[in-house]
């Protein structure tokens, strides 16, 4: 590699450090007509236009790396990461079986990537199993696994915690059939703070609800959590789909008809509450997580368009965003009605959800909670939507309560706004109407209404 090409590859690596991903995939670009042969660049232009949220233009890059070097394991799997996000899971699919897992710098990584794709074939026996992969050590089941399945007296939650909050459904087969097996000790759970007494509270239902405890730096600190078994490990030793009759799993009678002291100036039955959520979790730190955040919020205009075109259509807002832009919609001069409390804890916002007739949220852990309360919630999808949300159909096996809005083509919000809004003048059509039977929705998913309690 001349020190043209080397010098072209230093500064594409510093504009990507500074999230410049156009100009970087640019220079890598002019560095491929230096040296054609060399696949990598075409990887790297590839991996460029895929975080700048373009995959078809990084599609082709990679497809004309695999035409040199049709056996890198490196660029099948990113050239599957690209297809997945053109929701072509099939051959996403053929491309991981192809790879190399041995050859592959991050073979964990690599399984983890490939279960995504199993999902959104709906495979999701084959799914959890491959996704156990990602805990590995040295080929074998990793001590988080082997603890689950031989104790499964304590549980951590892994990652973030809306996948916390979908893989607490397996929660309570898990304590059914220790029950069976006339195992009646509590489990031990483990999970990011904000989530403690949301879980208390929505799994006391339970014959033996687990214990929650917070995830502390203390505990992060003490090695515990080499020890203990994964939640999102469940599926794979219980086995079985996200199966729609499992679904309120966080449920509480402590959390109906109690919020109405949490929204100032709100009259019961005046009009739709609609709650609204507008930004993904801002972490910016690290290039996909960044982003994933970009992809999934809503740009300023077109929160200005779809909370406008709701007040017109007769609803009342409730946001619901905590952190970041919570105060967007005050900058923005939309009528709303502020909630008198902190939404960081979780608990809170399961009262303020009992109390309202719809909740509209991006893909972040809000849409996770709705679906695990059964609430009514229209989830906003990018194009690339993540293959948990499968693809072409407004419907999610994962909870039968949501509906989801999808772009037409990545990055149009827009055509996802048009369609939200015609379904919500549809169905509340007439205020009259939230004082008799809900207006049902078009399509998948129950009737719109306030829990009574």
């Amino acid at each position: 590699m001349n020190l043209q090409v080397l010098a072209a590859i230093d500064e594409a690596q510093r504009l990507e450090t500074a999230g410049e991903w156009l100009e970087a995939a640019r220079i890598y670009h002019v560095a491929r007509g230096h040296a054609p042969d060399d696949h990598r660049l075409a990887v790297h232009q590839g991996n460029a236009l895929w975080l700048a949220d373009l995959p078809a233009a990084a599609w082709c890059c990679f497809r004309q790396a695999l035409a040199i070097s049709p056996s890198c394991s490196r660029t099948l799997r990113g050239a599957a990461q690209v297809l997945r996000d053109l929701n072509r899971f099939e051959e996403a699919d053929r491309l991981h079986a192809r790879s190399v897992l041995e050859e592959d710098p991050d073979p964990a990584l690599a399984k983890w990537a490939h279960s995504q794709v199993l999902l959104g074939l709906e495979c999701y026996e084959a799914a959890f199993a491959v996704a156990e992969g990602r805990l590995e050590q040295d080929g074998a089941p990793s001590a988080l696994t082997a603890a689950l399945a031989e104790h499964g007296l304590e549980l951590q939650s892994e990652q973030g915690i809306g996948d916390t909050l979908q893989f607490l459904r397996w929660l309570p087969l898990l304590i059914r059939r220790r029950h069976d097996a006339g195992r009646q000790e509590p489990i031990t759970l483990y999970v990011p703070p904000a989530l403690v007494q949301l879980i208390r509270e929505g799994l006391a239902w339970l014959d033996t609800p687990p214990q929650v405890l917070p995830k502390s730096e203390e505990w992060r600190k003490s090695g515990s959590a080499t020890r203990l078994g994964s939640l999102m490990s469940l599926p794979f030793l219980l086995g079985g789909a996200p199966l729609a009759e499992t679904v309120p799993y966080l449920r509480s009678p402590l959390w109906a008809g109690t919020a109405n002291t949490l929204l100032e100036g709100v009259s019961a039955g005046e009009c739709p509450l609609v709650g609204l959520v507008w930004e993904a979790g801002r972490k910016t730190d690290h290039p996909f997580t960044a982003r994933e955040y970009h992809k999934r919020s809503l740009p300023a205009a077109v929160l200005d368009r779809l909370s406008r075109g709701l007040v017109e259509a007769g609803a009342m807002l409730v946001p619901l965003q905590w952190g970041g832009e919570a105060h967007l919609l005050e900058t923005l001069e939309i009528p709303h009605r502020q909630c008198q409390l902190s939404l960081g804890d979780f608990t809170v916002t399961a009262r303020v959800l009992a109390m309202l007739d719809l909740v509209i949220s991006v893909d972040t852990a809000m849409a996770h909670l709705i679906g695990a309360m059964g609430r009514p919630g229209w989830v906003l999808l990018p194009a690339s939507a993540d293959p948990r949300w499968l693809r072409d159909r407004a419907d999610t096996p994962w909870y039968p309560s949501l509906r989801l809005f999808r772009q037409h083509h990545a990055g149009d919000w827009h055509s996802a706004v048009n369609d939200l809004l015609k379904a919500f003048r549809s169905s509340f059509a007439t205020r009259e109407s939230l004082g008799n039977e809900p207006s049902s929705l078009e399509g998948p998913g129950p009737e719109l209404g306030r829990a009574t309690g």
